[in-house]
Order: structure tokens, then sequence, then C-alpha cells
């Protein structure tokens, strides 16, 4: 409670009153020019063989007939997409879930439609769990032109998979991360950190072990308490305890030193990278459009989420209607704070932009002030940039403040077909 009465007063501080925080019903998406130029590309595909218990994500257990239904869906709404836009600019694309590496052959169907469709400019990327990184599954993805490709780890280590739920063991990761890194140049793995009972030297292992196979980059993230997630039930289940603060800002910091010992870059609050390449991230582009069930678009005009429940997808495209459900409008100034939010996720935010669209917002100067005192923010020749200490504080908050917004978004999203409204 004390949380989320903090975090209403520092939204309502910063964004005023007036901003009205909800989603309501929408049919379609909304172009402006600025969007046609050219856009990120997420595709959602919300199918696993195995749902684990703390993973926030639109996603449901794997069905071989409704998935085939679901990917017909889909190629109507990329042609919707083509007869309202035309042949636009694709600059990245992403295919998230879910488990989308289930599908490759599908997913090859799916990209020989967008590269017919679309001037596509930059990279085919996508996530695939441990278990889906079979020789043959992989060559397909190659041979279809995904040049990235992000195992989801989460540990090497038998009992850290056990804890969180994950359907295979340590020997299997490996083998995976081997046949990926055997087959790809280009390869994120992403950790978790801040498991039940895990200590600094069993966290450091994962990373040591990540680190042996020499890849591009390497994501770590906290374990999310969502509730909607199920993992309040299995904590109680497993009867676990998640780590204090202090062990967590322990973990964090020896994640951080380490691999910027190994001379990796930080590119993201949660994200480190080898020089060269482009870094592997869904998230942080300025202006994309989602498509799938459950897939967001971030527009000029406002931020969309299409339906969550695949069967209600799979019928709105089945009447060749955009399965939108809500929207989000933002104006200028919303969008503003939206590109600062993901600028510090960045952890750089590029001088003169900032100063374009912040000159007159007192409030977020005197907070820049407020970070570069406490050692939080530095200010280099372009940029500035999240120091040690601002990063760790940053991640906290970011799963205090925005979490639980997401939380109630989802929770309806997921179970109501196309709400009304939801406010949050």
């Amino acid at each position: 409670m004390i949380i989320k009465t903090l975090t209403t007063a520092f939204r309502k501080y910063y964004a005023g009153n007036k901003c009205k925080f909800v989603f309501k019903k929408h049919v379609m998406p909304e172009f402006t020019e600025t969007d046609l130029d050219a856009t990120h590309l997420y595709i959602h595909v919300p199918f696993c063989s195995h749902c684990c218990p703390y993973c926030p994500y639109n996603k449901i257990q794997v069905d071989r007939q409704l998935a085939d239904s679901f990917f017909k869906a889909l190629e109507t709404e990329i042609e919707m997409y083509y007869d309202a836009v035309g042949r636009i600019s694709i600059t990245s694309i992403y295919f998230g879930g879910g488990s989308p590496a289930l599908f490759p052959q599908q997913i090859s169907n799916v990209i020989d439609q967008i590269s017919n469709l679309f001037d596509v400019n930059g990279e085919y990327c996508i996530e695939i769990n441990p278990t889906d990184c079979t020789t043959e599954s992989l060559q397909i993805l190659k041979n279809a032109g995904i040049k990235t490709v992000s195992v989801g780890v989460q540990s090497f280590q038998d009992s850290n998979l056990s804890i969180i739920g994950r359907a295979y063991n340590g020997k299997v990761a490996e083998q995976a991360v081997e046949n990926v890194c055997r087959i790809f140049d280009s390869v994120n793995i992403d950790l978790m950190f801040a498991l039940p009972e895990q200590t600094n030297e069993n966290l450091l292992l994962d990373v040591e072990k990540a680190l042996s196979y020499g890849v591009s980059q390497i994501t770590t993230y906290p374990l999310f308490t969502f509730p909607y997630s199920k993992i309040g039930s299995y904590k109680k289940i497993k009867k676990v305890k998640m780590p204090h603060l202090g062990q967590r800002r322990t973990q964090y910091f020896s994640i951080y030193d380490k691999l910027m010992a190994e001379n990796y870059n930080q590119v993201s609050v949660w994200s480190f990278k080898k020089d060269g390449g482009n870094k592997y991230s869904s998230v942080t582009r300025d202006g994309y459009l989602g498509m799938g069930a459950g897939a967001g678009s971030h527009l000029s005009t406002g931020f969309y989420l299409n339906t969550f429940p695949v069967k209600s997808y799979i019928q709105k495209l089945g009447m060749r209607e955009f399965p939108t459900a809500l929207k989000f409008e933002m104006d200028t100034r919303m969008q503003n704070f939206f590109w600062l939010y993901w600028r510090f996720y960045d952890t750089r935010i590029p001088i003169i932009e900032f100063e374009n669209r912040f000159a007159k917002e007192k409030k977020i100067l005197r907070l820049f002030s407020f970070l570069q005192i406490f050692g939080m923010l530095e200010k280099t020749a372009y940029n500035y940039v999240l120091t040690r200490q601002g990063s760790f504080w940053l991640h906290l908050a970011q799963n205090y403040f925005s979490l639980q917004y997401v939380n109630k978004i989802w929770t309806q999203a997921m179970h109501i077909d196309f709400p009304d409204d939801i406010e949050f």
C-alpha cells in the first residue's frame, strides 16, 4: 500500500492531475505520416510447451490446431496492415512470446510474407527457449533470415531451474547455447537473479558460464513478482523467501562489475554487450507496430493493445477486422515522458534531444540535478549517463513503479476480451 501511494504521488507530481491514465476500448490503430516513414515490428506468438509460473507475458499452453488458426489470423493481420499503410520501411523485427521458435516453419512463412509486402532494412530477431534449440529448428530459422537469437536460459543450475519452474535441467541449457552459438553469430543469453535463497556465489556461477560461450550480449533481470503470473501461489507452494534489498543490491553490483570487467558495455539497465552489432531489445524502440495476440503498438497517436485471448484474436481477424482492444491516448507531453522512461532504461539520455523535449519542464530539470548531486547520473559531452549506483536504483524503481501498473492492465486484458476501459 505504501509503494502504491508513493508511486501514484510521484506520477501525479511529474505528469500533473490533468493526465488521464486510462486505456479505452478502441477498434483499430491510427497512423500519421511520422509512423509511416519507418517503424519497427514486434510479433507476439503466445504459445509455450511449458508455461513457467513467474512469466508475466501473454501465453497459453501450446495447441497445434489452435496455433495453425493463429498463424492464419496473423497472416491476415499482416495483410491488413499492408492495406492500411502500404509498403513502408521496417527497421527491425522481433518475434517474442511465448515460445515462437516452437514453430520454425511458420516463422519462416511469416518472414517471407513480411519481406514481400514491406521494405525490411533491419535484422530479424527471435526469442527461444532451451528446449526448442534443435539443430533442425535453428537451421530453418537461420535460412529464413533470422540474425539474432535470445536464449531464455535463466540459469544453468538445476536447483535454480527447479525453483522457478523451468521444464529442463542445466545440461539441456548448456547444449542449447552450444547449438545456438554454432549456428548464429549474434546471441543473447537471458539470466535471472534475485531468486529465492540465491547466494551471490551461486549467481556468479551462471554469469561465468554465460561468459564462457563468448556470446555477444548477456541480459540479467530479477524475478519480478507479478501476482497474475501465478508466482504468488507458487511462492506459497514452495515456501520460498525472496532476497532482501541488501542482497539484491550485492547481486546487481556483482553482475555489473563482472561483465564490465570482461569488456562488456552496459546497453540497458539489464543488458551488457560486446562492441559491434546491434543490441537485442524488444522494448526500447521509439515507435513500433505490434502484431499477434496481446501485442502492443507504440505510434505517434498513442499506445495500442491487441486483444489478449487467442480465440478472440482469431475471430476478429476471421472477420477481417483489426484485433485492437485498447488505446492509451498520448499527447506530445506524454510521448516525451514515455521517451524519457525508455532512455533511462537504455541508461543514456541524449542531451540535445532531452533539452528539446524538456527545456521548459522545471520539475524534470530539478530531478536531473538531484540525480547528479547524489551520484546517480553523470553528464558527458553528448549524453546523461546512469552510473552504477543509478542503474541499481532505476532497476528497483522500475520493479515497484511501472510493474504495478502493468499488473493491473495485463490482469484485466487477459480475462476480458475487449474491456471498456482500464484505469491505472
